[in-house]
């Protein structure tokens, strides 16, 4: 047994090297299983418990027979519990609690070390102000979701971004209010996005917003929700000059005859942004308002002229 626990440690931490802690959990789960016999093995991480579910689970301070419950914990840090069914007939007996205690144990290492792992790949994927994906993460998923909407012929929408004279909110009330601002900003595109989106900090004031399985029809009603949600949130430096932050909108939708790559895409959404600028700003334009513009081939990409 001494020598199950050691290779159940080592096949834990394997695991974590690799994998979040949900995904983790599943292993855990059925492992923890099979080494102990148990009819039923539930493991539900931190974030995933209620009062409501402990006092369920607890029996709200009454003895369960059948069950045995454990807190996981590692570096005191709680990270979730996991509850064992056992036929009455079967219950452990005292020596195999202990086996059962070092096999919590092990579990409770994973989860720590899947924890710190998701941590490190959070800092290097996120932006820090903002919490949203930084550039080089965008930059990936743009591709990778360019190449399968071009071979599975489906939509695929880029929202390119640009926060309006945010240069005067920094000089006017200090970074840290246009800090806040940034992060309204990010915090906005995040209720907009579905589970499928990717919302982005480019850089600066810079965000991108890219809508797989979405036209680019489809795409200017998610603009105009983000338009619409930041025309309601006004900013309040604390000096009474109380504004609302606008912003800059160009799209562009795969389906359109001149995307022919990302950076097809990527250079025609930004065009549409500038001729948002050039009209006056706080205005959402697409690569159907730019090719009017008699588009010509130079170096590769289009220019309008």
């Amino acid at each position: 047994m001494r020598e199950s626990l050691r290779s159940l440690a080592d096949f834990y931490r394997g695991l974590a090297g690799r994998l979040e802690s949900r995904e983790l959990k599943g292993y855990i789960a059925d492992s923890v299983k099979n080494m102990t016999g148990a009819r039923q093995v539930e493991l539900r991480l931190a974030d995933e418990l209620t009062d409501e579910l402990t006092d369920e689970k607890s029996g709200a301070g009454q003895p369960n027979r059948d069950r045995l419950d454990y807190q996981l914990a590692s570096e005191g840090h709680h990270l979730g519990e996991i509850y064992l069914y056992f036929e009455g007939s079967a219950e452990p007996n005292p020596a195999d609690r202990e086996i059962i205690l070092e096999i919590m144990a092990a579990a409770a290492a994973a989860l720590g070390a899947a924890a710190k792992y998701q941590k490190a790949v959070n800092l290097a994927s996120l932006d820090g102000l903002t919490g949203l994906y930084n550039h080089r993460i965008f930059d990936e998923v743009f591709r990778r979701e360019f190449a399968k909407a071009k071979r599975h012929q489906h939509g695929l929408a880029l929202l390119s971004l640009d926060l309006d004279h945010f240069k005067v909110v920094n000089d006017s009330y200090g970074h840290q209010f246009g800090d806040l601002v940034l992060k309204s900003v990010a915090d906005i595109l995040t209720q907009v996005a579905r589970a499928t989106d990717l919302a982005a900090r480019l850089g600066g004031e810079e965000f991108a917003l890219l809508l797989p399985h979405t036209s680019q029809e489809q795409a200017l009603v998610v603009a105009t929700r983000v338009k619409s949600m930041l025309d309601h949130k006004y900013f309040d430096p604390g000096n009474g000059a109380v504004f609302h932050q606008t912003v800059s909108q160009g799209v562009a939708g795969v389906e359109h005859f001149m995307v022919k790559s990302p950076e097809d895409m990527l250079y025609l959404a930004d065009q549409a942004l500038y001729l948002a600028k050039r009209e006056g700003r706080d205005a959402i334009r697409s690569v159907a308002d730019v090719a009017p513009l008699k588009p010509a081939m130079k170096d590769g990409l289009y220019v309008f002229q």
